[in-house]
Formats: C-alpha cells, sequence, structure tokens
C-alpha cells in the first residue's frame, strides 16, 4: 500500500458524538494518508481529544464510521501514565512484553530509544517520580516509538518540553514517517509547531466540531526554516474559516488579562492581534477588533495579511 491508496488511509466518516446532552462532534469527516503527519488544531475544548480517542478505538461515537488500515496503533496521552514501580528503561520496555522478543532484546531496543531521546544511562535507572514533566512525557513517547508502530496517535505530547527538545521529538518521529513506516496524527494548539511538524493541518470549530479547514503543507519537514514558519502560519491565519475557528474576539472579554496568584496570565487572555478586514474574520459591528488565541506559544510575532498587518503582542 502507498500513501496515495485511499483503502490505506485512516478514515472518519460523519462522526458524531456527544456526552449526555453536550454535543462535541457534528458529522465531523477527515481523511489522513498513510505515511503523513496530520495535526488537529482548535480552542481548547473543542473536542480534539475526544476525535483522537474514537480514532484509536478508545471511545465509540454515537454515529459515523472509522477507517483503520492499520495493525499497531500507539496513543501517547497528555499524561505520561507511567508505571511507578518500573524505572525508565522498564517503562520504555513495557509494550515489548506483548512481542515475542527475549528480555535482551527488548532492553536492548530500549537503550537505543533512551539514546535517542537525550537521556543518560544513568537516567535509565530513575523511577517516575524522579523526572521532570518533561522527561515523562519524553518516556512515554519513547515507549509509543518501542514497538514500532504504523499509527502514531499524540495528544499535546511536547507541551512540557522546551523548544529544544520538541525539535529532538520531532526528528525521533520524522525519519519513521519518511521511510513510509508510520502514520502520525497529533492534537497541539501551536500553529507554529503544526506548520514546523505536519503534512496536513485539520481545523476544528467550536463545538459541536467539525473541519472547517484542511491545509496541506508540501514542503518537507526538514526545509522548514523559521522564515518558512512564519510565512506559513501567516497564510493560514489569512484563511477566513480558519481564523474564525483559532481566535476568539477580545471585545466580547473586554477586560485584562486575569493574573493568576502566581502572577501568570490566563492563557485564554495571554496573546492579542488585531485582524484586517481582510482577513475575514472581523466582528460584526466592526471592521477591525482585537482577538485572543487560545494556545499560542510564541511571545511575538508579526505577520502581514496583504497590505494590512497582524501584529501579536504578548500581554
Amino acid at each position: 500500500m502507498t500513501a496515495s491508496d485511499p483503502d490505506s488511509a485512516l478514515v472518519a466518516g460523519d462522526i458524531v458524538h456527544a456526552f449526555g446532552t453536550e454535543a462535541v462532534l457534528d458529522g465531523l469527516s477527515l481523511t489522513l494518508p498513510q505515511g503523513e503527519v496530520g495535526c488537529l488544531i482548535g480552542r481548547s475544548g473543542c473536542g480534539k481529544t475526544t476525535l483522537l480517542s474514537i480514532l484509536g478505538r478508545l471511545l465509540t461515537p454515537c454515529s459515523g464510521t472509522i477507517r483503520d488500515p492499520f495493525h499497531r496503533p500507539a496513543f501517547v496521552f497528555q499524561d505520561p501514565c507511567l508505571l511507578p514501580w518500573r524505572n525508565l528503561r522498564d517503562n520504555i520496555a513495557f509494550g515489548l512484553t506483548s512481542l515475542p522478543l527475549s528480555r535482551t532484546e527488548r532492553h536492548a531496543r530500549a537503550e537505543r530509544l533512551i539514546t535517542d531521546i537525550g537521556f543518560t544511562p544513568r537516567d535509565a535507572e530513575k523511577f517516575p517520580h524522579q523526572l521532570s514533566g518533561g522527561m515523562r512525557q519524553r518516556t512515554a513517547l519513547a515507549r509509543a516509538l518501542a514497538i514500532e508502530p504504523d499509527l502514531l496517535l499524540l495528544d499535546e505530547p511536547f507541551n512540557a518540553l522546551d523548544a529544544g527538545l520538541r525539535r529532538l521529538m520531532h526528528d525521533l518521529v520524522r525519519p519513521r514517517v519518511a521511510r513510509g513506516r508510520l502514520t502520525v496524527l497529533m492534537v497541539t494548539h501551536d500553529l507554529t509547531e503544526a506548520a514546523q511538524f505536519a503534512d496536513r493541518i485539520f481545523v476544528m470549530s467550536p463545538r459541536p466540531a467539525r473541519i472547517v479547514a484542511e491545509h496541506r503543507i508540501a514542503t518537507p519537514s526538514p526545509e522548514r526554516d523559521g522564515a518558512f514558519v512564519y510565512a506559513e502560519v501567516s497564510r493560514l491565519l489569512a484563511d477566513a474559516p480558519t481564523a474564525q475557528a483559532l481566535l476568539r474576539w477580545r471585545d466580547k472579554v473586554n477586560r485584562p488579562a486575569a493574573s493568576r496568584k502566581d502572577g501568570t496570565r490566563n492563557r485564554a487572555d495571554s496573546h492579542v492581534a488585531t485582524l484586517p478586514h481582510s482577513a475575514g474574520s472581523h466582528p460584526p459591528s466592526q471592521k477591525q477588533g482585537t482577538a485572543s488565541y487560545c494556545g499560542w506559544n510564541a511571545p511575538m510575532m508579526h505577520f502581514s495579511f496583504n497590505t494590512a498587518t497582524c501584529t501579536w503582542v504578548s500581554r
């Protein structure tokens, strides 16, 4: 099977799901060809994790169809879910116990991944309570990769990592995709990460969610430098359905971003932007407005939409 073969794709068709009386997904459809990296992006709470759980067969939708040609899926959750009584090496090797491998083979594969994710041999003996949040998340990714999956579902797996480690994790996953052995679908709130990592970006509307835009990025990931990523994010936000799905207008909040006791800002109000009329996402009552974007990780970025300017300012 090849990536161009429709029978080799992960397909969701008209997925509807609700928790009680609350509708979460409403006729959502997407197709991710084999051997590609897809990113799900949308506002917090729109149903991205619910969709990922349905695609991973952890939830049964109320209606709709899933076509899944993959035989060895792996899931990396927001919570690393490490076993507290096992050290780092044994946590990575845990999934291998279901495969016909000897203990020596399991540990050898785990040791290779320990090096790949930036750990030292001494780290291999540490238990989860001795690891930072970022180290636990890297361990969870290594555990998933250890079984050599053909489908990898990632639920915001790199949020606890700094930019350098995040790029290291991208570089760990990408060669497996390039060899045609792995298909990836990842949830992220970070447009820059999506523009850097994904072949295909699926934009979800607020609840009840549907896919309102799909963006294909043809440039190979290793060739995407900072200038490319900035330009690509500008292109994404210039698309009206994407901007409407990801941005929320500050005139609906009309107050300073609330501070927590530790002095940090609420994430939903931490970044604002002035959008031009040409972006197609202005408030009904005015041609220009101020909007906040949930989950933006960059402290300051500037974009140009045609002759107008959209300036992101860290509050």
